[in-house]
């Protein structure tokens, strides 16, 4: 009993301080656990097990080899539990590594450890590892379960491959008899998402229901993502009903993405009607869901909701992004307000936001409107100064502000620095040059 205490103690301390821990620190206090762990194996899948879940792969990896060393009779599941650990922290590295071992140590690796290692890949970005992983399971006489084909598809969702998660899901499983489940359709979802292929989404979420699969937040928000992708705000808005019809509650992302959907098809007045339902339901809109209500203001040439969303986000306790600032600037730019337009920017330090190029783009148009041709130039100086690259929109903005006024030899002179700058002109900069 008191052994069994003092290997709890042991395990808990490797928990609480794993990260910070030395690999002479981590064999100190697991060489009393080496003596338990040769008579009985399971209690060292116990601990991998614990770091497997508190996202510590180094310390796993570290203790599967003082097992070794320790002449602990090491199994698939020993191994399956550190490349788990892997998996969770996102070490794809670590756990192919550790995966190659197996062989190394006459154990024959199961689904349950290629799983954990295609999901590493997964979450790392390593579509083809991934599909290489998969590729090698039937090599080695190991068939893949859902799990491998769900991480697989996870993997190419993430990789932007959505024909390839597609043909995993309706070709492959099905000639090889897995059956999908709500994991491997929602990441097909997501991969229509990324691709703009509203329509194929709008398919796998019908095939759901049809194959006893439950529909959750998460599926309706990556359609509803896709959807906004493919520009078809209405469908989108529509499966946000859906979903409250099919009392499946909306969060923050399935309005973020509604919102953003009409965002991009300037349907400032349904954005604004989402924004104010997340309140009435008591879901608080994040910076996200401002930002697109904002965005799609600005595109409307609604410039005063705009400001007021910009002014009401602290309020809600929501710190404003670069996003939402130029977005609120561009507003101000697009009616001529170059005064209004120059106090956001000026402001956004005060709000804890660095103004990035797109903000000063914004300003510079603004004053370049207003026919304010020194105000654009002294932004144009004051980008450099802040260590921030104007861009052909930049000098296009300055030199269109001195045009107007006739100022051409500035002009030629800002399409002088365009191209001692390496920066490529268009044909806005070419009209700005020659226009006086």
């Amino acid at each position: 009993m008191q052994s069994s205490k003092g290997s709890v103690s042991r395990s808990n301390r490797l928990l609480r301080l794993g990260p910070s821990l030395t690999a002479e620190e981590i064999a100190k206090a697991v060489a009393p656990d080496l003596v338990l762990w040769r008579k009985e194996p399971k209690l060292a899948t116990v601990l991998l097990s614990r770091l497997a879940k508190n996202r510590l792969p180094d310390v796993a990896a570290t203790v599967l080899s003082l097992m070794r060393d320790g002449r602990v009779e090491t199994n698939v599941y020993h191994c399956s539990a550190a490349i788990s650990a892997c998996e969770k922290a996102s070490r794809w590295q670590l756990a192919l590594g550790l995966l190659r071992q197996m062989p190394d140590l006459q154990i024959t690796p199961n689904e349950i450890s290629f799983g954990a290692a295609i999901a590493a890949c997964s979450k790392g970005g390593q579509w083809q590892v991934a599909l290489g992983l998969l590729s090698k399971m039937f090599d080695d006489k190991v068939l893949p379960n859902t799990i491998c084909y769900s991480s697989a598809i996870s993997a190419c969702e993430r990789g932007g491959q959505w024909q390839l998660a597609l043909y995993l899901l309706k070709e492959e499983m099905t000639r090889r008899r897995v059956v999908p489940n709500d994991i491997s359709f929602n990441a097909a979802i997501s991969g229509c998402s990324s691709g703009g292929k509203w329509q194929l989404a709008l398919d796998l979420l019908e095939t759901m229901p049809k194959r006893k699969l439950t529909l959750t937040d998460i599926s309706f928000n990556a359609a509803i993502s896709a959807c906004g992708n493919g520009s078809q705000w209405q469908v989108a808005v529509g499966l946000l009903g859906h979903m409250i019809s099919m009392t499946v509650r909306p969060d923050k992302i399935s309005y973020s993405s509604a919102i953003t959907a009409c965002e991009k098809c300037c349907e400032w007045q349904v954005s604004m009607f989402l924004l104010g339902q997340m309140l009435e339901i008591a879901i608080l809109p994040d910076q996200i869901c401002f930002s697109a209500a904002i965005s799609a203001c600005e595109k409307g040439g609604q410039w005063q909701r705009a400001l007021r969303l910009l002014s009401e986000m602290p309020q809600a306790g929501v710190l404003p992004s670069e996003i939402s600032c130029s977005a609120a600037i561009s507003a101000c730019e697009k009616v001529g307000n170059w005064q209004l337009a120059l106090v956001l920017l000026y402001q956004m330090p005060l709000l804890r936001v660095i103004p990035d190029e797109v903000s000063y783009n914004a300003a510079i148009s603004a004053c370049e409107k207003g026919g304010e041709w020194t105000q654009a130039l002294s932004l144009l100086r004051q980008m450099c100064s802040e260590m921030l690259k104007p861009d052909v929109v930049s000098y296009n903005a300055a030199m269109l502000a001195c045009s107007k006024v006739s100022r051409w030899r500035l002009a030629l002179g800002l399409f002088g620095e365009i191209t001692r700058f390496e920066i490529n002109p268009d044909e806005i900069s070419y009209t700005a040059a020659v226009t006086w």
